[in-house]
């Protein structure tokens, strides 16, 4: 046995404050021990987003009532698989009013502050296109959209 592997083991999610840097973001993907979730814009997502990450944008939770249909569908439930929360990190606090409704859910969330560029910069896995479990909330005509913007 190695002592990466051994290693890996060692590693301790709960142990982790609430707001982790890129090395703990990307520890905690290899591990597959949290739901990451892109809290920018849904357009923006699509063009580009942590791989496997979900799209759960601030203004979607407002519009449904705070359950984004994620929840409805049971892709994450509350105390089950803890979150990991991004946006473009800086100055962007969209990840946090997102953690923020979703802990309000019972859910453990993490926020990655450093955000998606810092994910970006360092090659790590992104895909494009379509969250299909917001696609089909999208689709459904807004009646906000008279609503300016």
């Amino acid at each position: 046995a190695d002592h990466a592997s051994g290693h890996a083991d060692d590693f301790d999610i709960n142990a982790l404050p609430d707001d982790i840097n890129l090395e703990q973001a990307k520890a905690i993907w290899d591990r597959q021990l949290a739901t990451f979730v892109d809290a920018r814009k849904y357009d923006i997502y699509k063009l580009g987003h942590i791989e496997d990450a979900i799209s759960i944008p601030y203004d979607v939770i407002r519009a449904m009532n705070g359950t984004p249909p994620h929840v409805k569908h049971g892709i994450i439930e509350p105390g089950e698989t803890p979150l990991v929360i991004y946006c473009k990190g800086g100055d962007c606090d969209e990840s946090l009013l997102v953690a923020g409704e979703m802990r309000g859910m019972g859910f453990k969330c993490f926020v990655f502050l450093d955000g998606f560029p810092a994910w970006r910069e360092s090659l790590y896995p992104i895909a494009n296109g379509p969250d299909p479990y917001l696609a089909e909330f999208h689709e459904e005509p807004g009646d906000d959209s008279a609503g300016g913007g």
